[in-house]
């Protein structure tokens, strides 16, 4: 029995020892304040839309120098968009919408083309990215609305009689495709090429719930039918959808996969036990997303 404590003992002090070594590892926050700040620039190419706008920011740092102030969108730098790596046109910066605009007529945006951006400001290095747009194709994207009595929804039973809303589409087994959803609109005080609920170029969420996004990998040819909308009141059925509003969006990798990691890092901010991700990023020298998607309306309800 003695023996025995002995060896608890000793395991319990091996225990201890392993934890306390673990603990000797500090953050260098010199290496934090070292980090040079650099450019941050959101955009994605669109051919259905009337322009392209670029958003323009730097990083700032955690700690240090410069940790108290704001990030600031930048309007003086050069941003250009090329279509062979070549030729260049520089966008113009609009004050309203804090944003640089390349118009169709000035830099037409086609499926299938690659694309190539760069900027620059004083005191940050020159950044630069390109991505290819995707090609949409048509895919007898609709809504379907099923009356019920009686379901469940997550584990929960639902007595009232309702309506849910189903989105339903045939994926292209000869290509790989990245889908999502999305409800275009109009503001009386912007152009049409601007989004809606501010879906424009930080995120593709409409800022209360992530946009879900998904890889047609593992269903190649498949008919894909997703829940849209549970438990709606039946009066209100035709005033779900306007017609010609929501799009099937075909999105390029670089836009997939930003949209998972930053609903991702989100998952993690509201979780102390998740382990902390990187958003994805494509930018040379900088951060941020330079991307493309295309675009398919989806018939409105009933039709």
């Amino acid at each position: 029995m003695k023996q025995s404590n002995n060896i608890i003992r000793l395991i319990g002090l091996l225990w201890i020892g392993l934890l306390l070594g673990g603990c000797q590892d500090t953050l260098n926050i010199r290496d934090i304040n070292d980090e040079t700040p650099k450019l941050v620039l959101y955009g994605r190419l669109c051919p259905q839309l009337d322009s392209t706008c670029i958003v323009l920011s730097h990083s700032k740092l955690m700690y240090g120098q410069g940790s108290d102030g704001y990030i600031r969108i930048i309007p003086d730098a050069v941003v250009e968009l090329s279509s062979d790596g070549e030729h260049w046109v520089q966008g113009q910066f609009d004050n309203h919408c804090k944003k640089y605009v390349f118009h169709k007529q000035e830099f037409p945006i086609e499926e299938g083309k690659t694309y190539f951006v760069r900027a620059s400001y004083p005191g940050y290095e020159d950044i630069t990215a390109s991505c290819t747009v995707p090609f949409s194709h048509e895919t007898g994207c609709r809504f379907d609305t099923v009356f019920v009595d009686h379901d469940t929804h997550d584990g929960a039973v639902c007595n009232t009689p309702h309506c849910d809303v189903y989105v339903q589409w045939r994926d292209d087994p000869t290509s790989e495709d990245y889908y999502a959803l999305a409800f275009y609109g109009r503001l009386e005080d912007y152009p049409d090429e601007f989004w809606n609920r501010q879906w424009a170029l930080e995120s593709l969420s409409d800022g209360d719930t992530w946009m879900e996004t998904l890889s047609d990998e593992g269903r190649n040819g498949q008919e894909i039918r997703l829940l849209k909308d549970k438990q709606l009141p039946l009066e209100d059925d035709e005033q779900e959808f306007v017609p010609c509003t929501y799009y099937l969006l075909f999105l390029d990798k670089n836009c997939f996969l930003y949209e998972n990691t930053w609903t991702d890092s989100q998952d993690y901010l509201n979780s102390l036990l998740l382990e902390p991700l990187h958003t994805y990023n494509n930018i040379q020298n900088g951060y941020g997303l330079f991307g493309a998607f295309s675009m398919k309306p989806i018939s409105s309800l009933g039709n």
